[in-house]
């Protein structure tokens, strides 16, 4: 596909939606709102380097996707660009990405490791929602901003690492993640959010750090193999 091809008004999704293969001339900068939305015969996608943005719902419901392979320059997936990419198993992201956003990867639940970039800001809310294979959270230093229910539902997740950058775990974040058994956070983290880790019935420890001030209504509700919490006290004034 060409550069001069691909504009807003182009959708792709309804007159070739059995379209198997797409190969992206250089030079390509955005990928449009929904150009290949409900493309269920696609099977991989390798973007351009010239790419910098993937549009909303671009790829959204095309489930026979197993893999993607990242342009170097893209910087942005916009919200439910690969939603419903039930059939993508990895997931490693350029360095140069920045912002991944709302539902972008929702219900892709066959995917199993995602490896993040060192300079990813921003993962919108519902970003992994209901990613029941990933079997690891490990996000770099340079996420601040984690949105609501970003992580809820996968179910697969063992363990989670979040960034020294993060002061508050949002709502419902990592709620239903019923593999995960233990959570230590960082002393950064101030604030858990409502229902933050709901419903993972297999927790079993929990670390918070010392700057802990606040934890919100059922952050642990449903939490039923809770055996330990661990908190920091202040020493007392004399």
């Amino acid at each position: 596909i060409m550069p001069s091809l691909v504009g807003s008004e182009m959708c792709i999704r309804d007159r070739y939606k059995y379209l198997e293969n797409v190969t992206f001339e250089n030079g390509l900068l955005v990928l449009p709102n929904e150009c290949f939305k409900n493309c269920t015969g696609l099977k991989s996608i390798t973007l351009p380097d010239s790419m910098m943005s993937v549009g909303k719902s671009a790829f959204e419901n095309c489930y026979n996707i197993k893999s993607v392979t990242f342009s170097e320059n893209l910087n942005t997936i916009a919200d439910s660009a690969f939603k419903g990419c039930s059939s993508i198993e990895n997931l490693s992201f350029n360095k140069n990405l920045r912002e991944i956003g709302n539902n972008a990867f929702e219900e892709c639940s066959s995917v199993k490791n995602v490896t993040f970039n060192d300079s990813l800001n921003t993962i919108g809310e519902s970003a992994f929602a209901n990613c029941s294979s990933v079997e690891k959270v490990d996000l770099p230093e340079s996420v601040s901003s984690l949105g609501t229910y970003a992580f809820a539902g996968c179910e697969g997740v063992k363990s989670v690492t979040l960034s020294s950058k993060l002061n508050y775990v949002n709502d419902g974040v990592f709620s239903g993640c019923n593999s995960l058994e233990s959570v230590y956070l960082p002393d950064n983290i101030s604030e858990i959010g409502a229902n933050s880790f709901a419903d993972c019935t297999n927790l079993e420890n929990i670390r918070f750090g010392k700057n802990l001030i606040h934890i919100d209504s059922y952050a642990f509700s449903g939490c039923s193999s809770l055996k330990s919490c661990l908190l920091y006290t202040s020493p007392s004034p004399r």
